[in-house]
């Protein structure tokens, strides 16, 4: 069994003896008593674990970017990164300053299985109205 597979487990939970509480684990002053345990997802190995920190080349991290996001470092950078555009934000926001969003319009098309973006683009100095940019993505 390896640390990517899903499994269900029945069993007790416990409390440690005071000789094997483990202080460097959140869980560790209990222990869990498998009475009965099934695979329920087996995963082949992954090509970067998610586990540890090691260094891995940039092209790998980039190919495998959903895993690399998975990485304890990188999670801590992303929320620290979120503390501080909320921390910016609400300060903003207290001394009077507004935040204003770009529209995007969409329109879906389930037949064809494309989902078209417009974007306004409009100029201040125009006269003109504003005018729409499109593009395409799939969306299977």
């Amino acid at each position: 069994m390896r640390s990517e597979w899903c499994i269900r487990i029945d069993g007790n939970v416990k409390k440690r003896t005071d000789e094997t509480i483990n202080a460097e684990l959140p869980t560790g002053d209990i222990e869990v008593f498998i009475r009965e345990m099934e695979i329920l997802g087996a995963a082949k190995e992954l090509p970067l674990p998610v586990f540890g920190d090691l260094d891995y080349p940039e092209e790998v991290r980039l190919k495998y970017r959903f895993l690399d996001l998975r990485r304890e470092k990188l999670h801590q950078n992303m929320i620290l990164r979120s503390n501080v555009v909320r921390d910016l934000r609400d300060r903003m926001w207290n001394i009077g300053f507004n935040e204003f969003q770009t529209p995007i319009i969409t329109a879906s098309s389930p037949e064809a299985r494309v989902t078209s973006w417009f974007r306004l683009v409009c100029t201040p100095a125009s006269s003109t109205p504003c005018r729409r940019h499109r593009s395409s993505s799939s969306s299977c």
